[in-house]
Parts: C-alpha cells; structure tokens; sequence
C-alpha cells in the first residue's frame, strides 16, 4: 500500500512539473478500456458526492436542486459530459494530423478528473478556515488543469508542441457545450449546468 501510495506522489508530482512526461507514462501503462471506463465513472461519482455534500453543509442544497436535479441526474451528465469531452479530443486532434488513441484519452481524461477531486477536496477544506485561500485554490487547480490538459494533448497526439493542443481543447470544448446543449434542449432540461471542470 505505501509503494501504491509513492507512486501516485510521484506521479501528481510529475504532472505538475512534467505534464507531458506524466502523460507518456499514462499512456504506457496501457490499461483496458473497461478499467478506464470504471476509473473515470468512480471519480465522476465521488466529485458529485463532494459537490452536493459540500453545498448542503454551505446550506444551498435548494440552488443545486434546482440547477442539477438529483445527484443521479448531475452524474449522468457529468458521465455524458467526460464520455463526448474524450472523443472530441480524439476525433478533433486526428483531423489535424494527431495520432492519439481512445484509450489514451480515456486514461489522461480519468487522471485530470482525479487530480481536480483532489484540489476539490482540498479547497472544500479550506473553505471552513480559509475562504478567501479556498477560492484562490479553485481558480488556480482550473487555469493550472487546463494548462495540463493541453500539454496531455499534445503528448497523446504526438504534436511537436503545445500550440496544436490548444487548438484541439478550444475546438472540442466547443463542440461538447454546443452537443450537450442541443442534448439538453431535445430531452427539455435547460436548467443544469455545465460543469467547471471541463
């Protein structure tokens, strides 16, 4: 348990100072689909758990009900939301010369989300002694995660260098508020949110 616990130290600590080399190592990894998948659904549930029992220690739950539903209905969308996020980064980096894989995106997608739980609970923390540092952390793990989202990118694509990776994230960002809001309109939901973490 504590090499397990090691490895994962050095890794936070390689993506923060190597996002790229940190991302390579993902990759090698080469873990099946279906790992992934659980992976990635795991942290989805956890940080909507955080989310809602954060807000109804805050004593919100009445704003996040009315903007997200149930907790069932805020993870689906989440779900759906990672889910359209990792092949929109596959197919956009593609069309422009990339060479990434389902499963690369699908591990360096379940990382990041795992990374921004951890600044999550971390913030959460802060929040009761600290607030003002609590909102700094906040706006620091989503500038600093979106750096690092380039940076896998462009690793997963084998791009030469970063700036294609900004290309890739801008357009697919793009591409999932414009799907999950056609989405949203079909099946009459216009309330939710997008999540910040995308």
């Amino acid at each position: 348990m504590r090499i397990y616990r090691d490895d994962m130290a050095k890794l936070i600590k390689r993506t923060l100072l190597d996002p790229r080399g940190a991302a390579r190592q993902i990759i090698d990894l080469r873990l099946p689909q279906p790992v992934l998948w659980n992976a990635l659904l795991l942290v989805i549930i956890m940080s909507v758990l955080l989310t809602y029992g954060t807000v109804i220690l805050a004593g919100q739950e009445a704003l996040i009900i009315q903007m997200a539903g149930s907790p069932l209905v805020f993870a689906l969308f989440m779900a759906g939301q990672m889910v359209m996020l990792i092949f929109a980064l596959l197919w956009t980096g593609k069309i422009i010369g990339g060479k990434g894989t389902l499963e690369a995106f699908a591990a360096l997608i379940a990382w990041l989300q795992t990374l921004w739980l951890l600044a999550q609970i971390i913030q959460t923390v802060l929040m009761v002694f600290t607030p003002a540092v609590s909102a700094i952390i906040g706006i620091v793990s989503v500038v600093y995660g979106l750096w690092v989202l380039i940076q896998f990118i462009a690793e997963a694509h084998e791009f030469p260098s970063w700036i294609k990776g900004v290309g890739v994230m801008a357009m697919s960002i793009i591409g999932v508020v414009a799907g999950l809001s056609l989405l949203l309109s079909i099946i009459g939901i216009s309330t939710i949110g997008i999540s910040g973490n995308v």
